[in-house]
Formats: C-alpha cells, structure tokens, sequence
C-alpha cells in the first residue's frame, strides 16, 4: 500500500494496531470475565446440590423451602433412578433424564445470545439419584460488558487516532522545517544553513546532518568554482601562445630550424597546460571530509630520500650541496599521495630558486606532539610583503618571473592545502638570502 506522506502511513499502521489490541483485549477480558463467571456459578450450584442432598439425607427435605434466597434464579429437579420425582415449576429442561448423567457442570447455548447452566450432582445416599440444577443465561453480565466494548472500541479508536494525528503533527514540525528550509538552499546560495534545536534527539541529529552535508557541498562548489575561475584565466596565457605560434609560423613558408623553434614554444605551452591540469585536479580531489579514509601509516625519511634520488640530476647540474642535519626515522598516520607532494614541492622549490654553488639543509624529527621536517636554501628568497601571498593560488613573486624558472604558481598552495587537510602547520621565513619552509604534521 502506498501512502502520500509519512503522516498518513503512520496513522494507518497506528489505528491498525490499536484495532487489534483492543479486538484481542476485549476477547480476553470476555474469555476471562466467562471463565469466572462459570466457576462462581459452579461453587454457587455446587453447594446448594449439596445442601440440598444433606436434606435428602436427613428427612428434612421441604418443596416449600426449596429454593435459596440468593438462588432465586435457579430451578431444581431430583431423580430417582433416572425418573423425576421432583421439580421447580420453572423447570423447562428436556431430555435431562439422558443427556446430563454425569456429575459436572454443563453450558448449554441456547442461541447467540442466550446461554445456560446445568449442573448435576449424583448421590447413592438415601436412594441412588441426582439432583439438576438450572440456571438461564449465565452470561447476562459479560454479554453487557461485551456490548459496551463494542460499542466503545470505534470510538475510543476515534478518538486515539484524533489524538494521534495531533501528536504526529507536532512530531513532523521540524521535518516539515527542514523541508522548508532545504527548499530555499540552491547551488548558487549555499549559505543557509537549519537551526538546530537545543534538545538533543534523532531529529537534531538528521539537522546536524544535513548541515555537515550543505557544508560539504558548499566545499565542494567552491572548489568547482575556484578550479573553473583560475583554470580558464591560467589556460588563456598557454593557449594564445600556441594559437599565436602556429598562426605566424603558418603564414609563410619558413626554413626547418625555425619549424623547430615553434614546435618547442608550443610543446612548453602544452606542457605548462598539463601541469596546470595535474595540480587543480589533484588538489580537488580530497577534502577534510574524506581524506581520513585514505591515511596509512608512512614512513616519512623514506618518502623524502626517494624524492632526493629523482631530484640528484637537478643538484649536479647546479652544484647544490644537500645535507641531511638532523634525519629521523619517523612513521606518520597520513595519506601517502599528499604527503609525497608536500615534500616534492618544497624541494623542488628549494632547488629551483637555489644558486648555483649553494647549500640546501633538510631536517626531518620529532617535537612534542609533532612530526617537524624543515627545509633551508640559499637561493633568491621571498620578499616580506609576499610571504602571506605566496599560497594563493596561481601567485608567484614577480621578481622570480624570468625564462629560466618555470611554474604556474600552484606549487605552495597545494603544499598549504595538503598541510591543511592533515590539520599541520606551515611556516615560512625568508631572506634575501634564502628561504626556510617549516612544516609541523601532528601525530
């Protein structure tokens, strides 16, 4: 069965079971308001049999007295021998002289409505017969009470489901809020967010929820945003280049060499394009959300020693003397993937703005609480107004724009996103003299 809303599925499934509740309570309290009934008419017939047999016994036996003030209701036959040798006026029973031999109490349903109760008490003594004892509706009372269940089960059923329905009501307030509110929240305006109410119940927690989810979402967008914004304004620069190239080099016919040249200019714009698109898709690919479930253990010197060996071609060629001062074995909870862009970065860095001749110094150890790796260059340094700029996105040092430095400008700021998503530290001091990058991951 399908329902509209939840209100109504839970007012169906409600009124259902309290149906049955009181369907069953009500059979359970006829069944047991008859049982007892049965058994207080059974003691009640029983020891009037057995008054009566007394007088038998005792010669005491008077018609006139027969019937017992508190048994008005009852009609009384003795037998003899299986033949009547005495009965009330009232006594309308048939084939009782067959029917009720034994010694028990009978329950004889006359119609729906109308239910009888025969009892019969044998004896051997003065002569061998039995008495019978007849009671007409025995019932009457559970009947009534019968009819008032009834009669009351509809509308005390009514009546749950009125109140019900007030309550769920009350109860779906905050969904029907949230509803509200969710309704109002777009891509372009993620900014809303759902009060959540101060008792602490499952309803605070779906608020909680879907909250952590606009925050997620926001994130996520914003991310979307950035990466569209800086990839159409950083592909504009490569992409002139390379229209620009190919247009001059096509409008004359032009000596090999110079074929040459152009395909060069071209394959560096291109290249610049890839790493453009390698970094902002690496960078939107974790969030703080869901980059826990991609941390593993890491031993941090190797990951450093192995990006040392890829970079020993570019130290040669400068004359960079690279020490290790202070080198620890240290195992770090974090992801693999960031955590290797953090360190390649910082050292590609710290070789590319180096001089030649100079000396790049890494440290890698434990402080308190902290895994510290630390890594000093001699090179060109950053001014002190552009330190606090040099993690934006797509920002470089004017000064460190020349032909011989490549780069887009995401460098540090991925290593500062990476940082950020292992809830780390980034510090950097610089001099005309060189740079020093300190980088505090906590345990």
């Amino acid at each position: 069965m399908r329902f509209k809303s939840i209100k109504h599925k839970i007012l169906f499934w409600f009124s259902s079971v309290i149906f049955i509740i009181l369907f069953i309570f009500s059979y359970a309290l006829y069944y047991l308001l008859e049982e007892s009934i049965n058994k207080r008419i059974l003691e009640q017939l029983e020891q009037y049999a057995i008054s009566l047999h007394l007088d038998l016994k005792e010669n005491k036996f008077n018609t006139n007295i027969i019937i017992d003030e508190t048994l008005k209701d009852v009609e009384v036959a003795i037998l003899k021998k299986n033949k009547l040798i005495y009965q009330t006026k009232k006594f309308t029973l048939k084939n009782y002289e067959t029917l009720y031999q034994e010694p028990q109490l009978y329950i004889n349903e006359i119609n729906n409505f109308e239910v009888d109760a025969i009892y019969s008490y044998k004896f051997t003594n003065p002569f061998v017969g039995n008495i019978l004892l007849y009671k007409k509706n025995i019932h009457n009372q559970a009947e009534d009470i019968e009819h008032i269940l009834l009669g009351t089960i509809p509308i005390l059923l009514i009546v749950l489901m009125f109140l019900a329905n007030k309550i769920i009501d009350k109860i779906l307030i905050p969904i029907k809020n949230i509803t509200r509110d969710a309704k109002n929240i777009t891509v372009s305006d993620l900014s809303t967010s759902i009060e959540n109410p101060s008792n602490k119940d499952e309803i605070s927690e779906l608020i909680s929820s879907f909250n952590s989810m606009i925050s997620r979402l926001k994130e996520g967008v914003s991310k979307l945003d950035t990466f569209n914004k800086n990839v159409s304004h950083e592909f504009r620069t490569p992409l002139t280049i390379i229209k620009g190239e190919a247009e001059v080099t096509l409008k004359n016919i032009r000596e090999p060499d110079y074929y040459i040249k152009s395909l060069e200019v071209i394959l560096k714009a291109v290249n610049q394009l890839s790493n453009i698109t390698d970094e902002m898709l690496f960078y939107t690919k974790y969030t703080k959300y869901n980059v826990k479930n991609s941390f593993s253990w890491c031993q941090l010197d190797s990951i450093i020693m192995n990006i040392i060996e890829q970079y020993n071609n570019d130290l040669k060629n400068k004359n960079i003397n690279l020490t290790l001062k202070e080198f620890h074995s240290l195992k770090y909870l974090g992801n693999h993937n960031l955590l290797h862009t953090i360190f390649k970065n910082l050292v590609d860095n710290a070789i590319k703005y180096s001089h030649n001749n100079s000396n790049i110094n890494i440290e890698l150890y434990l402080e308190e609480n902290y895994a510290i790796f630390k890594i000093q260059d001699e090179g060109i340094g950053i001014p002190k107004d552009k330190i606090e700029k040099v993690t934006d996105e797509f920002f470089r040092v004017e000064e460190s724009r020349n032909k011989n430095i490549q780069g887009v400008g995401l460098g540090l700021f991925i290593v500062k996103s990476c940082i950020d998503l292992h809830k780390g530290i980034l510090q950097i001091n610089s001099t005309n003299q060189g740079t020093l990058v300190t980088v505090k991951l906590p345990l």
